[in-house]
Formats: structure tokens, C-alpha cells, sequence
């Protein structure tokens, strides 16, 4: 028989019910990660958008080369002004740290204030290295600890770590290379590299797949090879090459230190490559975003590639991401 239950009881206790699943809702949605961008410099009027591995590459290439540290330092810090006026906080830099760490050896204090003044946080930083020569590997630890310990002097979290299968030019994307390399080597080198990272500072070295890497089969060696290793996937590049992304994330979850997120299209102009805005592409990243969530991801989710705008407002107005 059903108890009799007055208006007030009823309005009470329905209330409640409301209350209490609303803030199970906001539990189950509550942000756990940190989110930012890889910070480029806003690109002149009248530049196309598709940032693909040819604009990745121009800016790697004989130009770049041209260029000073002093120059190179003040491209990056036109990219932290664009991400300070958009109310972003946590910035990475990517094509290599060396100019920044090199240009403020010494001086860490220095580059701790100009974030400072921005109101950013260095997140981390890109790192390349020559993914299959074994003769170079304690050159390359060597290397890596210098980009850790400039990591830690930014109270940073990490190294995002790109392969190149031969001599440290821009290869990335070719699968052909990659497949010719012994993954023993790579995987020895990789993770000494994350090794001596995190016993020396603490910071962990997480493997960035990009295209050729990814189409060679080397993210399952990689994982099921090494023991301190991350795994920090560029989630555009690995679809470029024809892998699900997110099936990846899923599969190396519990090593994922962070993401960088970018969408990919199969496109209709060659050199764009497939690289589109967040959004335009084939990637779910929405159900991406509510599987960190429900994860209660504690990494970092970067976005790169195209604009630190474009990024932004993707991400805040569609994703529901806090910066």
C-alpha cells in the first residue's frame, strides 16, 4: 500500500533528489586535466590555415635555419602574447626546444618571467631524436636531460618525444625509413631517454607518433617494448597514417602523460595533408574529451596546429574545456 506523503514532503524530497543528481552530474564531468595549446605565432593575413606537415616543415627548414635564437625566442613569445590575450594558461612549445633552452641557459629566471607576466605556465616541451642510431644514444640522453631540467626549472610536466628515423631532419613522415630501422634500437634509446628523465628530475618523457612512425607499425613495438616510456599521441597524425587515434588512447590509457589534439580529414589538396580545424574532421574528439573525463584524466590535452584561436574556441565552446 502506498504511504500517504503531504505537498511539502513531496517538494522537499524532490528537491533533494534534483540536488543530489545535479552534483552527480558536475562529478562525473569535473575537469581532472590540464588544458592548453603548443603556442605558435599568429600567421600573417592572407595565410592559408591547413597547418600540415608542409607548414610544419617550412618552419623546420632553410628558413628556420636562417634564423637566431634570439630570433626564433621572439617568434615563440609572439605565440604566448596571442595565448595571453585569449585567456589560455598552459603553453607548450614544439619543433624542437633547443633555441628556447639554449637562449636562457643560465637565465631559467629570466623565461619564468615572461610567463609570468603572461599569466602562462610552461606545460612542456617537444623533443626530436634520432630514433634508430644506437652509436648516439647517450648523446641523445645527454640532450634530453638538458630539455628536462629546463622542463623542471618551469615547474613543467613534460617532453613530448618525436622520432626521426635518420639524421634529426624533418623525416617524420616517412613510413619507408622508419620501416628499414631496428625497433630493438629505438626502443632501448626511447626509454633510457624517459628513464634517466624521470630519475634525474622527474619529468616524463612521453612518445609522440607522427605519421611515417605510425604507419610503420611502431606504436604497438614501442609500447609493448619499453618499460618506462609514455604515451603521448598526436592524435591527427596517427589518423593521417590510417590508424583510429582514439582506439589507441583507449588501448594505452593507463601510460597516457598527455595528448595533442589536432582533426584530420581526407583531403581534396594533396598538400594540405588532411590536417583540418578542430571540429572539421574525422576524429570524435567530443567523445574523446568524455572519455578523459570519465577516466578522470590527470594529463595534459594540448591542442596544435592551425591557430591558437581556433583551438581555443573549439575547445571551450564545444568541448566545455577550462583553461
Amino acid at each position: 500500500m502506498a504511504i500517504p506523503v503531504d505537498r511539502r514532503t513531496f517538494l522537499a524530497t524532490a528537491a533533494a533528489a534534483l540536488t543530489v543528481g545535479s552534483a552527480s552530474t558536475q562529478a562525473q564531468t569535473k575537469q581532472t586535466f590540464i588544458a592548453g595549446v603548443v603556442a605558435s605565432a599568429p600567421r600573417p593575413p592572407g595565410t592559408p590555415a591547413g597547418a600540415g606537415r608542409g607548414a610544419a616543415g617550412a618552419a623546420r627548414g632553410a628558413g628556420a635555419a636562417t634564423q637566431t635564437d634570439a630570433e626564433r625566442v621572439e617568434s615563440f613569445k609572439k605565440g604566448l602574447d596571442d595565448c595571453a590575450r585569449l585567456g589560455i594558461h598552459y603553453v607548450e612549445k614544439s619543433n624542437g626546444p633547443d633555441p628556447l633552452v639554449d637562449f636562457y641557459k643560465g637565465r631559467e629566471n629570466e623565461f619564468k618571467e615572461e610567463l609570468a607576466k603572461r599569466n602562462l605556465h610552461l606545460a612542456g616541451l617537444a623533443n626530436n631524436c634520432h630514433a634508430g642510431r644506437a652509436d648516439l644514444r647517450q648523446a641523445m640522453i645527454d640532450q634530453n636531460l638538458k630539455t628536462a631540467r629546463f622542463v623542471k626549472a618551469m615547474n613543467g610536466r613534460y617532453i613530448a618525444l618525436v622520432l626521426d628515423p635518420t639524421d634529426g631532419s624533418d623525416r617524420s613522415g616517412d613510413e619507408a625509413a622508419f620501416r628499414k630501422l631496428d625497433y630493438k634500437v629505438i626502443a632501448a634509446n626511447v626509454d633510457e631517454m624517459s628513464r634517466t628523465s624521470k630519475e634525474e628530475t622527474g619529468i616524463e618523457v612521453g612518445y609522440h607518433p607522427e605519421e611515417g612512425d605510425s604507419a610503420a607499425g611502431l606504436v604497438d613495438l614501442l609500447m609493448d617494448n619499453t618499460k618506462h616510456l609514455k604515451f603521448w599521441p598526436d592524435i591527427g597524425w596517427m589518423q593521417m597514417a590510417g590508424m583510429d587515434a582514439i582506439a589507441s588512447c583507449k588501448k594505452y590509457y593507463s601510460r597516457m602523460n598527455g595528448i595533442h589534439l589536432r582533426d584530420y580529414a581526407p583531403p581534396k589538396d594533396p598538400s594540405s595533408r588532411g590536417i583540418v580545424p578542430l571540429g572539421e574532421g574525422t576524429i570524435n574528439l567530443v567523445a574523446l574529451i568524455d572519455f578523459f573525463r570519465e577516466k578522470k584524466f590527470t594529463g595534459c590535452v594540448m591542442a596544435e596546429g592551425v591557430s591558437n584561436q581556433s583551438n581555443y574556441e573549439y575547445m571551450s565552446t564545444k568541448l566545455g574545456i577550462k583553461f
